[in-house]
């Protein structure tokens, strides 16, 4: 299954125009997709009559066991800073037909605050996290 992850900086909304994960990142045509989490609310509230409302802006981490140190460059020109404003294209929780339902959004991109683990020319266990996610 070819997945369509998409990143790119706020310089165009048009989510057509945004580059794929795998253009990004690919190397020798290997998908490069990574293991991914979305929460449609950042935290959520029981109310009085025991329902629950959630409260808050979608969040999502993108995960990769491994990447090359090429790699890590490319997502990092999107994010120089500890934070960055992008456009992402990502899988959701939800499924309409059995089919999985990207997202289109406006986030703030967070980079690993933490020492990152390199060995060998690769970063090992990476995770960027998506917050205030603003569907576009």
């Amino acid at each position: 299954m070819a997945y369509e992850f998409k990143i790119h900086d706020t310089s165009d909304s048009n989510p057509a125009d945004w580059t794929l994960l795998d253009t990004l990142l690919g190397v020798l045509g290997k998908p490069v997709d990574p293991q991914w989490t979305y929460t449609p609310f950042s935290d959520h509230v029981v109310l009085g009559d025991g329902s629950v409302r959630g409260l808050g802006f979608p969040q999502a981490t993108w995960h990769w066991q491994f990447l090359r140190d090429t790699q890590r460059e490319a997502l990092r020109a999107l994010c120089p800073g500890l934070s960055a404003s992008v456009y992402i294209r990502t899988l959701t929780n939800e499924s309409s037909s059995g089919v999985r339902t990207y997202g289109n959004f406006l986030c703030v991109m967070y980079w690993p605050p933490a020492s990152e683990d390199k060995q060998a020319g690769n970063v090992l266990g990476f995770t960027l996290e998506f917050h205030h996610m603003v569907a576009v």
